[in-house]
């Protein structure tokens, strides 16, 4: 939702886990990290579909507190309370951000500053490396067990032309990650979950570029000729003994958290499970 509504100038609303309906076939979207929900051209219009939508599934990993309002009256109501803001246009991972992604942020500073808000610059209280990695664990492991499903619909194992080669990629690197990994990074979202409620005790609403760079050309982020070839030798030929040294030169390759992170700003918000908001404040 973020990054279509950052590249298109729509408004998306990303709920907290358990606001809407995950079930009845999962009870979890990608650890927590994924939301199902809308893209709208007004913030009015994503609230009347959040007072239809919003849900408390007793059997789903997370439950969000019972809401009894009205989302749609409470949009429409002016807001009298002076706001405590920070906001951030570096990059929590150390890669770049494109300067008319940092004029947004801080234009959006400036306004609401005028509004008489406190506006503050603030890093947010995690290490955005540690949420990288993680993240990054999470999405091959998830990519592999998906891949693993499809055989439910497929009848039989996927193989590699079933799939885009960098999904296989992405499928391979989770075969390569174990259960230990895994978890050490589960661990790290919940640190950053009590981070960040923290951080949320001092300040209401934390500002960031959406997208680090505008969008993309096509074809701008597709692998090269190179790792084309790297990742039709590994899918066709299957060998299982070279995917340790393939995971290794993904998670160490920075070029593929450039890929994987055109919108840094956000990771640590799907780690921690805080709602998120994307306003088209550029134009």
């Amino acid at each position: 939702m973020r990054i279509p509504a950052a590249y298109c100038g729509l408004f998306a609303l990303k709920p907290t886990r358990g606001r809407t309906p995950v079930g009845p076939k999962y009870g979890r979207s990608w650890q927590g990290a994924c939301v199902d929900y809308v893209l709208t051209r007004s913030v009015r219009d994503s609230a009347a579909m959040l007072d239809e939508l919003h849900t408390f599934e007793k059997a789903a990993a997370y439950l969000a507190p019972p809401f009894h309002g009205n989302y749609l009256q409470m949009a429409q109501t002016p807001n009298e309370k002076q706001l405590r803001i920070a906001f951030s246009v570096t990059s929590p991972i150390g890669t770049t951000v494109h300067p008319e992604c940092k004029n947004a942020v801080m234009k959006t500073a400036r306004i609401l500053e005028s509004m008489g808000h406190i506006v503050e610059e603030r890093d947010a209280p995690v290490d955005g490396n540690k949420i990288a990695k993680s993240y990054l664990t999470m999405y091959f492991g998830e990519v592999a067990a998906t891949l693993s499903s499809l055989e439910e619909v497929l009848g039989r194992k996927a193989m590699f032309n079933d799939v885009e080669p960098t999904t296989w990629m992405l499928g391979l690197l989770g075969k390569a990650t174990s259960a230990e990994e895994f978890i050490l990074s589960i661990r790290e979202w919940d640190k950053a979950a009590y981070s960040m409620e923290s951080f949320h005790e001092t300040y209401d609403f934390y500002i960031t570029p959406t997208t680090a760079f505008p969008p993309a050309k096509i074809g701008e982020l597709s692998p090269s000729s190179f790792e084309k070839l790297m990742i039709n030798i590994v899918g066709i030929y299957r060998n299982e003994s070279i995917y340790p040294l393939f995971l290794r030169q993904g998670r160490n390759d920075y070029k593929f958290l450039d890929v994987l992170y055109p919108n840094n700003s956000s990771q640590y918000c799907h780690a921690s499970g805080s709602k998120i908001l994307v306003i088209p404040s550029k134009t």
